[in-house]
């Protein structure tokens, strides 16, 4: 990415996560000119995602007053000011949206939650059927239009909107159990079967849904079976332990906020996976109709090897919403090939299905390819993989991640032109000697994880995944130096001692706070890191460097299989090309400069002697060995990387030389090669 667009730069960051990053950039942007829309639009998001509205507010505010007819800014004002209950000035901040874009599903869908929400219910009706006009068609949308007519009694409408929710999504259990509750509301002796049959069913899909039970209950009592229905009561109260949930009522709509999943996430980002799993358990107590904290909790169940939980957790997700793209990707990653049939049919029948979003279908795709790629079935393999690559492709286009190679190329020349030999000579001993961080650097899917959980099973190592500091350090280095606003490489090359002995600071103090007090090494496995190595010779010269290599076609069939969805260049193999080139290129440089000396391992000669080459790299280390690091697949604790499923196993060799098998139709990846000059040796 262009350095001098620090704008451009922190929405490419922003759409990667790497919001801490994204923050300061946008702020920089703002200093530099405060006029600047996008900045202001782009800070704004990320405040109001971070939950923070009121600063989001003065933001929006600021961007308005230079461009007034902005729909998407009116609608962003709407939904933060809509977060801070400042309802009325939201509901004509999202009016003034619909009005200059009126094609904007979300906005009519924002608006229609405010109005209903305000009592505002003829105007939620018509802004929830654009909605659903617009499309594409969506249960969710028609749970929303139902509640509009529940609150203005309008019964019989409500039953026939929850019956095209049905049609798009039929094993909603919202829609179902609130349908069944209107029939028996409706007194038809007709529709009173029907009625206790789709109550019936949907607790059957959502095992112990508080409003399932409740409804269930009801519709019991209308029917006149009094005892049954204080069975169901029973239930409902062991469910609900203190909490009264015994009044009738509808569920609540698919979108209420859930305090305890917001803390859970919260520490769930932070590693803290015990108090994290606490939160969803408990959003799942109140709630178990809750999804995303499903999908959470299996998650962390991955996260810590426990595998058969986390099906069990991604089942009960489908239970409640069928098709879930998510949940069956994560049952493939942990099945492989012993994925159940009738999974892989569903599978298939959510690609075939035209109403499957762009998003969910990448996800399914590269989870149908890894089934079969497990059992063989090379050229459905491939052809799922192509498709899948496509998919995700348009999806990170629509979302602006997209990788400029010629920046790219240009962010190289930089690093190699200001961190020469010479210049690095002059600057010895002007970082700071702290021993204890330790480098993972390569290409993504180079064997970096499995370095990693080597060293980290060792008692002096601490493994703290994948970083982003290094690349904000270098990013932050003008407001360190007092030169907010000046171009990265320019001030890195005028540094002083001391602002060196700062900027190294930051990243030991990040260490301190994220090992635990008797580390004597923690690991960085960012691989990315690699474009760093001149800035890590600089201020941390006493680091350890370990440089992971792998045979580059199998590096690039494994992107290509993997569906990175962070990374800009992975699903186009002339974007994959020019990147390795890159790669290979700064790696050459920093093989001619030495800025700190490293320990090149290859992954084909980890998996062949696991023990020899651990040894090497805990001797590179400055530690004694530990026969407990070949046994890393056993060690207890969060794994929190794309591969965590596999460094739980033994190490094998089943992935060298795994290109061949998809030799055939690796005919573009050949050309990119060749074209852009990446070798085809094994390095």
């Amino acid at each position: 990415m262009a350095t001098n667009d620090p704008t451009g730069a922190a929405r490419a960051l922003q759409l990667e996560g790497r919001t801490v990053e994204a923050e300061m950039l946008f702020r920089l942007a703002l200093a530099a000119r405060a006029d600047d829309v996008e900045a202001l639009e782009g800070l704004a998001v990320l405040l109001m995602r971070d939950r923070r509205p009121g600063e989001a507010v003065d933001l929006l505010r600021r961007a308005l007053a230079i461009r007034p007819d902005s729909a998407r800014l009116h609608g962003n004002l709407g939904e933060a000011l809509r977060s801070l209950g400042r309802l009325d000035e939201a509901l004509g901040s999202l009016r003034k949206a619909t009005e200059l874009e009126p094609g904007s599903a979300p906005a009519w869908n924002s608006l229609g939650l405010l109005a209903h929400a305000r009592g505002h219910h003829d105007y939620a009706e018509t802004a929830f059927r654009e909605t659903i006009r617009l499309g594409p068609p969506s249960a969710v949308r028609f749970l929303n239009l139902s509640n509009t007519f529940l609150a203005r009694g309008r019964l019989a409408e409500a039953a026939d909107v929850l019956r095209r929710a049905l049609e798009v999504q039929p094993q909603h259990a919202v829609a179902m159990t609130n349908l069944g509750r209107i029939l028996a509301e409706l007194r038809d002796p007709d529709r009173l079967d029907e009625a206790e049959a789709l109550c019936r069913r949907a607790v059957e899909l959502a095992t112990d849904l508080p409003h399932a039970l409740n409804n269930l209950a009801h519709v019991l009592r209308i029917r006149g079976r009094h005892e049954d229905a204080r069975e169901v009561v029973e239930q409902l109260k062991a469910l609900a332990g203190t909490r009264n949930l015994a009044r009738s009522s509808l569920a609540p709509g698919p979108d209420a906020f859930s305090p305890q999943h917001a803390r859970g996430l919260l520490a769930w980002k932070h590693g803290r996976l015990d108090e994290a799993e606490a939160c969803f358990r408990e959003a799942l107590r109140v709630d178990p109709a809750a999804v995303d904290s499903w999908l959470r909790l299996a998650r962390i169940q991955q996260e810590r090897g426990e595998i058969e939980e986390s099906c069990r957790s991604a089942r009960s997700a489908l239970a409640v919403r069928p098709g879930l793209a998510e949940a069956y990707r994560m049952l493939a990653a942990a099945l492989e090939d012993r994925l159940p049939d009738e999974d892989v049919r569903a599978l298939e029948g959510l690609l075939e299905d035209r109403r499957t979003s762009p998003d969910d279908r990448a996800l399914l795709g590269f989870a149908l390819g890894g089934v079969l790629d497990r059992r063989g079935a090379f050229a459905e393999a491939a052809a799922r993989f192509d498709a899948a690559n496509a998919a995700q492709a348009r999806c990170k286009e629509s979302r602006g991640l997209v990788f400029n190679p010629v920046a790219n190329r240009q962010f190289v020349r930089k690093m190699a032109g200001v961190f020469t030999a010479e210049f690095l000579a002059s600057r010895r001993g002007w970082g700071d000697p702290d021993p204890r961080p330790v480098f993972i650097v390569g290409l993504p899917r180079s064997g970096t994880t499995l370095v990693e959980q080597v060293l980290a099973a060792h008692p002096a190592v601490h493994g703290a995944g994948e970083l982003q500091e290094i690349s904000r350090i270098f990013r932050s280095l003008p407001e360190i130096a007092g030169r907010a606003g000046d171009d990265p490489f320019v001030v890195a090359a005028g540094m002083t001692p001391g602002q060196c002995r700062a900027a190294a600071r930051e990243y030991l103090d990040r260490l301190q706070a994220i090992a635990p007090p008797g580390a004597a090494r923690v690991v960085d496995k960012q691989p990315d890191n690699v474009n760093y190595l001149g800035l890590i010779g600089l201020l941390w010269p006493g680091a350890r460097v370990i440089h992971c290599r792998r045979d580059l076609r199998d590096v690039a069939v494994s992107c290509w299989q993997s569906g990175l969805v962070a990374t800009s260049w992975n699903n186009d193999w002339d974007n994959l090309a020019r990147r390795f080139r890159d790669y290979v290129d700064l790696v050459g440089h920093w093989n001619r400069t030495r800025p700190i000396e490293w320990l090149e391992v290859d992954y084909e000669e980890v998996v062949a002697d696991l023990e020899g080459q651990g040894r090497r790299m805990i001797a590179h280390l400055g530690l004694e060995w530990d026969a407990a690091c070949v046994r890393f697949h056993d060690r207890p604790g969060p794994v929190r990387t794309p591969s965590l499923i596999q460094v739980r196993r033994p190490v094998h060799t089943r992935s060298v030389g795994r290109w061949r098998n998809y030799e055939p139709f690796l005919g573009p990846m050949h050309r990119a090669f060749e074209r852009h000059g990446v070798p085809m040796a094994d390095r």
